[in-house]
């Protein structure tokens, strides 16, 4: 068993801010969410959320509605239809779901699933000879088809049948000529999900039927089955497979359908508490196995029964079934493993190439996974029969599969797939041949630190960290699967107390762990192997997944580990490579949540008043807001009147453009022959969609970066003179524009809605030197809300500052406290009011100041102050010119903000 590297992922502190502050979730949450690619506080919510209406339409794949004309204009002349599915559960649960779905609609609909031993994958010119002389006017496929190029064509030079193709396997350069293609993978499909399984695909051609044809029914009588083959079928769970999948699994749970119930009484699942395991390691295995040894077609008469006794008797067949496969499997894992033990030339090359006449074609994909986890190298399993090689490939990675068959080609007879599974045939006298070019191709691509184990972990954490509270929280990263793995933490060098080996042959390792005051079981299945050694050992790291342990109605906190480590900290783990530097974001706190000229504006009031302020604040330089708009510091107690922000005069000139939904355009974003500048409003942002456009828009790849105002600006300039030589994409907030003059661009997106008019006046005066430029505009009705909130913050209410004022009160020994703005703002969020950033703080303070209610100065994140006498005074809020102002910004922008939203019908 090969030792595994650790890799903890790189901690983000102000991506964690971002996301804890706008979601309230903590830190450590949001640190799993940037692990999975999760930068925006939209597609944070999205993911948590999994809202079934943020499905895309169907409409938007390519070939689809053309498909649902060719489907209901055959139901309605009651012409044959033949499904023709796949033999795994994706195709099985496809072709279900399209059989049961047409005959509803009154369509007289049979279904064909090929044999994998006697006819392989895939749409076969038999079937279509016999499905024309049999009268069927219409042909979908089901998880299969789009490589049928030839067997389309005879069936259109033959009179038919037509053909629908619905797949999600990679296209080839050729694409059937078919009446219609439904693949979402297709270059010319704009879908914008393209990792559906092929029961995703059916399911979304079954949503736009079911409209076309005045919804009789709902489709999602039909999550159960969508569920079921989307985890079988190993997709990312994320995006709508993660959608399907989270709002599946109830539905899966609490089935109508006879032969769902049936297969999960067979199994000894609790339907109404399954899980995506549950799913993936004992249901799916038994439905697979019907297709791996004898005839798939038992699963979709299961699937498709009304009786439950016949339901029955099918789910015990395919649990024998899955028996009789488990023993196959584990008698040709033994004979490879022979194999590579007596001829160590052969274990010893990078790519294993297994071959034996013994071995059943349909387990030898499931051993190839296994002999991967072993021995972490590429494995290539084949099955001899009659001189033909029928061969499964499962690979690591870092070596894509597809490709490395693709450069084999001339031994092989047929192969398909893709990166990290493959099926292929050859003739037997090739095997050789096949060994040493896929090794030939291995060596030129594969590296040494490919072939070297890694295990990503979320985060270091502590025993202390682990809390029911945590547990709870992390939950809603469910379900887990392929592409959103569960949480995966390192526990660094904790004593063990005790630990034995426990289970049938102690296959396991029970263990007692303590850090501190805090000792926690900890249990880890097939890891008993460990017991002796870390028995002797004093520290021991960790790699664990939280949990909760139910026993006798008792629950207790456990680690459940999943690989351990004897050896130093330093030798078992890494740090993942830098990101570009936050500069200066680290030290500008919350108010990188803050519209970055609402700052400038009160930075600079609060020094015409004298007053200290925090030294986030200093680290932004005030370009934005020129000294005229600044009030005297000596206004006394009349009021201060703010900038104008906006004037009756401005008219329509202050309206800016109706906005649009922005990730799905970022994503879609190409290159112009200059540079394109995102606008937005803050600091925060600016980070949030420069990282969305790294993640999620592979054509500005090493030519995006991003610019705010608490970077340096001999930075900022000489950033923004890169522009056109290999910057291809700037974030910028308004206050950059100013530094702008002479950089060539051809677009302005504004990606977030200014806070502040002159933030538009600005952005629309930089347009005007170039000709014809129009200012675009990505952002939804939330984003002005954002902006409200911001504003109300800005100006705390008399609510707000009196319990604020309370608090400093309660805090302070005799006349004098301290307290920081961190513990400043749980207390007020403990008491029911909720801040985002320290803004309230810093202009409340600044209040009390102004009425003689106390001194006070910042020091890093800590406000000193000392209290003055009340004297038995009756405060006045208008008394305070830093009271009025803000309420002036505040009504200002709000009067700006309801301009632009009235305007625009958000």
């Amino acid at each position: 068993m090969q030792k595994k590297r650790w890799l903890v992922k790189t901690a983000e502190p102000v991506m964690q801010l971002i996301l804890a502050r706008k979601l309230g979730v903590s830190p450590l949450m949001a640190q799993l969410l940037i692990n999975r690619g999760i930068y925006t506080v939209r597609e944070a919510r999205e993911f948590l959320n999994v809202s079934i209406a943020e499905l895309y339409p169907p409409e938007l794949m390519r070939d689809l509605p053309e498909a649902v004309e060719i489907i209901s204009k055959t139901l309605d002349r009651a012409g044959k239809i033949l499904v023709n599915g796949d033999y795994d559960v994706d195709g099985v649960t496809g072709t279900t779901l399209l059989v049961h779905v047409l005959r509803r609609l009154g369509g007289q609909v049979e279904y064909y699933i090929p044999h994998r031993l006697s006819e392989g994958y895939g749409l076969h010119t038999p079937v279509l000879q016999k499905a024309r002389a049999s009268g069927v006017e219409l042909v979908i496929t089901v998880d299969c088809g789009i490589s049928a190029v030839a067997e389309v064509d005879e069936s259109s030079r033959n009179g038919g049948p037509v053909i629908i193709i619905t797949d999600h396997h990679e296209p080839p350069t050729e694409l059937p000529l078919a009446a219609a293609v439904i693949n979402p993978k297709r270059k010319d499909c704009r879908y914008p999900f393209s990792d559906l399984a092929g029961v995703g695909v059916a399911f979304k051609l079954v949503q736009a039927l079911l409209d076309k044809r005045g919804n009789p029914f709902s489709w999602e009588e039909y999550l159960d089955l969508v569920c079921l083959g989307t985890i079988a079928d190993i997709v990312p769970l994320q995006g709508e497979n993660r959608i399907l999948v989270k709002h599946g699994l109830p539905h899966l749970g609490n089935s109508a359908r006879p032969g769902l119930q049936a297969l999960c009484q067979v199994c000894g699942i609790q339907s109404d508490k399954i899980t995506a395991w549950d799913v993936g390691f004992i249901l799916a295995p038994r439905i697979n196995a019907a297709g791996r040894l004898d005839d798939a077609g038992l699963v979709v008469e299961m699937l498709l029964s009304d009786d439950y006794d016949s339901a029955f008797t099918k789910a015990q067949l395919l649990n024998k079934a899955n028996q009789e496969r488990q023993n196959l499997e584990a008698v040709t894992l033994a004979e490879a493993l022979v194999m590579l033990e007596q001829n160590p030339e052969l274990a010893g090359r990078d790519v294993l190439v297994l071959a034996s006449a013994n071995w059943h074609p349909g387990v030898i994909g499931i051993v190839a996974s296994r002999l991967v986890d072993r021995f972490y190298k590429p494995v290539l399993m084949i099955a001899c029969d009659n001189g033909l090689g029928k061969g499964s490939a499962r690979s690591i990675k870092g070596f894509h599969l597809y490709n490395a068959l693709e450069y084999c080609a001339d031994c092989l007879v047929g192969y398909g797939g893709h990166a990290m599974a493959a099926g292929f045939s050859l003739q037997v006298e090739q095997i050789d041949a096949l060994r040493e070019q896929i090794n030939t191709y291995a060596a030129a691509h594969l590296s040494e630190a490919d072939t070297e184990q890694v295990m990503e972990l979320d985060a270091l954490v502590s025993l202390q960290d682990i809390t029911y509270e945590l547990i709870n929280e992390i939950e809603q990263l469910a379900p887990y699967g392929h592409g959103n793995p569960g949480p995966l933490f390192a526990l660094k060098r904790a004593k063990v107390v005790n630990c034995r080996g426990v289970g049938k042959n102690n296959a396991h390792l029970k263990m007692l762990l303590s850090e501190q005051s805090v000792a926690m079981d900890g249990i880890g299945f097939n890891l008993g192997q460990f017991a002796g050694e870390l028995a002797a050992a004093r520290e021991v790291s960790v790699a664990f997944t939280p949990g909760v342990n139910t026993w006798q109605g008792r629950q207790t906190l456990q680690v459940k580990v999943q690989d351990v480590h004897i050896e130093p900290w330093r030798e078992v783990v890494e740090q993942q490579g830098g990101l570009q530097p936050e500069y200066s974001l680290h030290s500008a706190g919350d108010l990188i949540l803050v519209p970055e000229t609402i700052t400038c504006l009160l930075q600079q009031f609060m020094r015409s008043r004298g007053y200290p302020v925090p030294p986030e604040m200093n680290a932004l330089w005030p370009t934005v807001v020129t000294r005229d708009e600044v009030p005297p510091a000596d206004s006394g107690d009349k009021l201060i009147q703010a900038p104008a922000l906006i004037t009756p005069s401005a008219g329509r000139s202050c309206q800016i453009p109706a906005g649009v939904l922005r990730e799905k355009k970022l994503v879609r974003l190409s290159q112009t022959p200059g540079c394109t500048l995102l606008v937005v409003n803050c600091a925060a942002n600016a980070l949030q969609v420069y990282r969305y456009i790294e993640e999620h828009n592979a054509q500005f790849t090493g030519a995006v970066t991003y610019a705010h105002g608490y970077m340096p600006r001999d930075y900022v300039n000489e950033l923004l003179n890169k522009i056109n030589h290999h910057i291809k994409l700037a974030v910028v907030t308004p206050i950059c524009l100013n530094e702008a003059d002479g950089v060539s661009f051809d677009r302005i997106i504004l990606v977030r809605p200014p806070a502040v008019a002159a933030d538009w006046q600005l952005l629309k005066s930089l347009a005007s030197t170039r000709p014809a430029l129009e200012i675009e505009s990505l952002y939804s009705s939330e984003d002005w809300e954002e902006n409200r909130s911001c504003l109300e913050e800005l100006a705390p209410d008399r609510d707000v500052l009196a319990h604020y004022y309370a608090l400093l009160r309660s805090l302070a020994l005799g006349d004098v406290g301290s307290c920081s703005k961190t513990a400043l703002l749980e207390r007020m969020a403990g008491a029911g009011y909720f801040m985002h950033t320290c803004i309230s703080l810093i202009v409340a303070t600044a209040v009390f100041a102004d009425l003689g209610l106390l001194q006070f100065y910042w020091q890093e994140d800590m406000l000193k102050y000392k209290l003055l006498p009340l004297k038995g005074r009756k405060m006045n809020l208008t008394a305070s010119p830093t009271f009025n102002w803000a309420h002036s910004i505040k009504s200002n922008g709000l009067h700006w903000i309801n301009l632009n939203v009235k305007a625009s019908g958000a």
